[in-house]
């Protein structure tokens, strides 16, 4: 939810990040709680091992399994996780 500039549209703490030379930053849309957050950053790491450091598909299976779980199901806590990379193969890590 960063700041709009005129000719560069909006501007959060992501772009700080790419700007400084992050290929790729996952971020959130709203503030989660810390318990959900740890969760499904477990979820995540697991399965960019998995997915042999496919940030995307991993971003995607922590989703998955947060919204299969019983208690943060709800989208409140898994939806707000997104990727921003500066290009298509920063979503590939070398593990």
């Amino acid at each position: 939810m960063g700041s709009y500039y005129q000719s560069e549209g909006s501007r959060g703490l992501a772009y700080s990040f790419l700007a400084q030379g992050a290929d790729s930053v996952i971020g959130t849309l709203w503030k989660i709680p810390d318990k959900p957050t740890a969760i499904f950053m477990q979820h995540f790491y697991r399965a960019l091992k998995g997915y042999k450091g496919n940030i995307a598909k991993a971003l995607q299976q922590a989703r998955t399994k947060m919204k299969r779980s019983g208690r943060f199901k709800s989208e409140y806590y898994w939806a707000g996780f997104v990727l921003t990379n500066t290009h298509h193969s920063s979503e590939i890590l070398e593990l």
